[in-house]
């Protein structure tokens, strides 16, 4: 005959004996106010005002000329793609023409200086 163990057959994560504790018991008077709330703007408002809050940057809004579409399937997706790649080709073309247009202002100004 086997013994009978003194630990429980089915463990468990608490104690089943605990009977609690009575915590901490206030007898102060109560400083609460009715209705001493603050909305979410008041405490940024608040906390902006005290102390130092650190550098804050602010990003200024970025507006595009054409909308940012939703696709539906991967084809929009690669016709979309496309797209914006020639975009890029015809930024990165005009970007060149500028510089070089700026390079023969500066080659000429320079040439102008030096007579």
């Amino acid at each position: 005959m086997e013994a009978k163990s003194k630990f429980p057959r089915i463990r468990v994560q608490f104690d089943i004996e605990y009977k609690g504790t009575p915590g901490d018991v206030n007898k102060e008077k109560s400083l609460t106010v009715p209705d001493m709330n603050l909305t979410v703007r008041q405490m940024l408002d608040n906390y902006t005002r005290t102390g130092d809050p650190g550098p804050l940057s602010i990003n200024e809004p970025m507006y595009f000329d054409m909308e940012i579409p939703t696709f539906e399937d991967f084809a929009d997706v690669q016709a979309h793609r496309e797209f914006l790649e020639r975009q890029l080709e015809a930024a990165e073309e005009w970007i060149k023409n500028n510089q070089d247009e700026q390079e023969i202002l500066e080659e000429e100004s320079g040439v102008a200086e030096d007579n």
